[in-house]
């Protein structure tokens, strides 16, 4: 039985074949995934309770509602869910000490090894 088999990622993000590809390294690695294509898809989902989210994987710049809103909506209604903010912008300016930032490109391995990382 693979190691994150029961820990549940949620992946935020507007480009279809990332998040398909992030789900799909996730799955892969054991772990369950559930997919949104923007801030405002996620809070349905995490608001709406299907089921435990363990980690949460936001791209910081989408349409709709971007990341950065989002997380700034969950730290508001003090949910409390590990947070790994991805950006395909290599200059980024986005400070915040409790989350992970991966910049875009990166391989399922480096992904991989930052979940299991955070959700040990």
């Amino acid at each position: 039985m693979a190691k994150g088999l029961k820990k549940h990622v949620l992946i935020v993000d507007d480009e279809y074949h990332f998040r398909f590809g992030v789900s799909v390294a996730l799955r892969m690695a054991g772990y369950r995934t559930t997919e949104a294509c923007n801030g405002r898809e996620a809070l349905g989902i995490l608001r709406g309770g299907r089921g435990r989210i363990d980690l949460i994987v936001v791209n910081l710049q989408m349409p709709v509602m971007d990341g950065v809103e989002l997380i700034e909506e969950l730290y508001r209604e003090e949910v409390r869910i590990p947070i790994i903010a991805v950006s395909g912008a290599p200059d980024i300016q986005f400070c915040r000490n409790d989350v992970d930032l991966l910049i875009k490109p990166f391989g399922p391995e480096e992904l991989v090894r930052k979940v299991r990382e955070i959700l040990k």
